[in-house]
C-alpha cells in the first residue's frame, strides 16, 4: 500500500556525513554559526559528523564545515585534555580529571572544586545542541575507572609472592 503525505511527513530523515558515511547528529544552525570562523549558508538543515577520525564537523546540503575551520575543539572528535566537556562554562576534560583525582564524585562536585558552574546554554553552545550532562558523567566515571585502577601515587606496590626480585 502507498505511504499517505501525512505519514511520510512524520518521518525522520538521518543526514549521513558526505565523506564517511557515518550517521549523523541534526543539529540547529545556531549550533554550526557558533562554532564557525567563517560565514555559513542559511540552511535549516545541518548535521554535526560525530565519528572521532572524519575531518567534517558541520554540513548541510550546501556546505561543509571541517574541524579545522572551528572556533573551538568539539569533545567528541578530540580525546586531548584540553577538550570542553562543558562548553557553558568551558570545564576541559583535564579539570574534570583533576576534580576526579581529588575526589570528586557528581558534576557538582566538578563544578564546585572547579569554579566553573555557568550552565543553561547548550541549545547554541554545546557543539551538538544539547545537554553535556551524559558526556560529563561519562568523564567522571571514566576518570574514577583509571583512578582506582592506578596504584597510589608514588606508593610502593610490593611484587607478587613468587615473582622474581627487581633487586639482585
Amino acid at each position: 500500500s502507498a505511504v499517505s503525505f501525512a505519514e511520510t511527513d512524520k518521518m525522520k530523515i538521518t543526514p549521513i556525513c558526505p565523506e564517511c558515511g557515518t550517521p549523523a547528529v541534526g543539529v540547529d544552525y545556531k549550533v554550526a554559526r557558533h562554532f564557525s570562523k567563517t560565514a555559513l549558508a542559511m540552511n535549516k538543515r545541518w548535521a554535526a559528523c560525530v565519528n572521532a577520525t572524519c575531518t567534517i564537523a558541520y554540513f548541510c546540503t550546501r556546505q561543509i564545515l571541517r574541524t579545522s575551520e572551528l572556533t573551538q575543539i568539539l569533545w567528541y572528535k578530540d580525546k586531548r585534555g584540553q577538550a570542553p566537556i562543558c562548553y557553558c562554562s568551558q570545564l576541559t576534560r583535564k579539570e574534570i580529571v583533576r576534580a576526579v583525582s581529588q575526589g570528586a564524585k557528581t558534576i557538582d562536585d566538578v563544578q564546585r572544586m572547579t569554579k566553573k558552574n555557568r550552565t543553561g546554554f547548550c541549545t547554541t553552545e554545546n557543539p551538538l545542541g544539547f545537554c553535556c550532562r551524559d558526556a560529563f558523567l561519562r568523564e567522571i566515571r571514566d576518570a574514577t575507572k583509571k583512578r582506582n585502577s592506578e596504584p597510589a601515587g608514588g606508593a610502593y606496590v610490593a611484587p607478587e609472592a613468587g615473582a622474581p626480585s627487581a633487586h639482585p
